[in-house]
């Protein structure tokens, strides 16, 4: 199927309906008007034709006009091509013809239309399906508050010419409001899972689902202020998972994770970075290869913090049964300002490893409900963070580097992170 214009925003409802149109492009500046931001379609006719290239469209009803250009509609029914068509820029003809981007099928007739009008996700597997199909990966989707789903099928998105800029944003009552905590409008992917190949950025959304993995991304991807959420007691079920991809940053996201033995809240691949992030009530909060780096990164009541990150700095591990684990030999780990609690394995994991070389440490603190400075391995203060109130899991520092952990509280408000 065709992509729709490049520019096309799309509007996704609770309160819309599966069979409206959902998109809107301004291919006729001054004239092209957006009927996507509405619950209802605009238009709604039910003896659609088409001619013999299949892209112009009549009906004997009529009803369009010229201001519906650029304005997605939901063809279906009788004979014509099922799927979603945008009319195109000149393709006003009169009331009763329309040219759209893509062919519905030669000579047929029969079939039901509904022009603009905001698109409901969760009510047809099939029509979710082909909205994705069409998308472009330059568009700009935004979802409205509410639950959105359960979904009927996966989230899985078509590559389509050009840049993968393309946005998928939350509301809470107006768009680009930022949303944040339970204002984020929810995904239920239910087991399906979403899986991020094409666009380019998630932000302001909430997931939840109890497939393997409840978001999924590829290279160059980004999600900001995100939360997710896996509700199975399976063995290694994620919440957010880029294992086998690179270059993916997660962005003052939270993960949580239910799942068994090897369930991660983010579980991330080769060159992934995480940044500002939350992984809570999960058996591994982090979980890394060659190249990951977490970054003010807070791992909380899990029963492993940070597993195999190759690159640490200014992170904290509390209420962890272990700060930090590595795999493989040896990981060659290189750790910076990094906090942890009275975890039974901290993040130095024994000193014997460290003098082979395996570890590269700088002012790191373990055990902060008992010591006052960072201590070398013979005993001399090499560093006094000044936390603020670590019992009371204020693990801010006031001394060095200038509150090291600062930029992590004010991001906290988009976590929940009790920091």
């Amino acid at each position: 199927m065709a992509f729709v214009d490049p520019n096309t925003v799309w509007e996704i409802r609770t309160t819309g309906l599966s069979t409206n149109g959902g998109g809107f492009a301004n291919v006729t500046p001054g004239i092209s008007v957006d009927y996507s931001q509405q619950d209802a379609a605009q238009l709604s006719l039910t003896d659609i034709t088409t001619d013999g290239a299949g892209t112009m469209l009549t009906s004997a009803t009529g009803g369009f006009t010229h201001a519906m250009e650029g304005n997605v509609l939901y063809l279906r029914g009788g004979t014509v091509t099922e799927g979603f068509y945008q009319i195109i820029s000149g393709g006003y003809m009169d009331g009763n013809n329309i040219i759209v981007h893509q062919s519905a099928g030669s000579n047929k007739g029969g079939g039901f239309a509904d022009v603009g009008g905001a698109f409901k996700f969760g009510g047809n597997s099939f029509r979710e399906l082909l909205i994705q199909q069409v998308m472009n990966s330059c568009n700009l989707v935004w979802f409205g508050p509410g639950t959105h789903g359960p979904l009927l099928g996966s989230l899985i998105f078509q590559a389509s010419a050009g840049p993968r800029v393309g946005r998928w944003v939350g509301y809470h009552a107006v768009r680009g409001d930022n949303p944040v905590g339970d204002d984020r409008p929810l995904i239920d992917v239910a087991y399906w899972g979403a899986l991020f190949t094409n666009f380019h950025s998630q932000e302001h959304l909430r997931f939840t689902g109890t497939s393997a993995s409840v978001v999924s991304g590829t290279g160059l991807a980004r999600f900001f202020n995100c939360k997710a959420i896996n509700t199975n007691p399976a063995v290694a079920h994620h919440a957010f998972s880029f294992a086998g991809t690179v270059a993916v940053f997660a962005i003052a996201c939270e993960g949580v994770t239910q799942g068994g033995v090897g369930s991660t809240a983010f579980l991330l691949g080769e060159k992934c970075i995480a940044v500002h992030c939350f992984g809570r009530d999960s058996p591994i909060g982090f979980s890394g290869a060659p190249g990951t780096v977490c970054s003010f990164c807070v791992a909380d009541s899990c029963d492993v913090g940070y597993q195999n990150v190759i690159f640490r700095q200014n992170c904290l591990a509390y209420n962890c049964t272990h700060s930090y684990e590595s795999l493989g030999t040896p990981p060659w780990d290189l750790a910076i300002n990094d906090i942890s609690d009275l975890a039974a394995v901290d993040f130095y994991n024994d000193q014997a490893e460290d003098q082979q070389g395996v570890f590269t440490l700088y002012n790191c603190l373990h055990g902060v409900t008992h010591f006052t400075h960072i201590l070398d391995w013979y005993g001399n203060i090499i560093g006094d963070p000044g936390l603020k109130n670590p019992g009371a899991h204020d693990y801010r520092v006031d001394s060095f580097d200038k509150n090291v952990f600062e930029k992590a509280v004010e991001l906290s408000q988009f976590t929940g992170a009790n920091v």
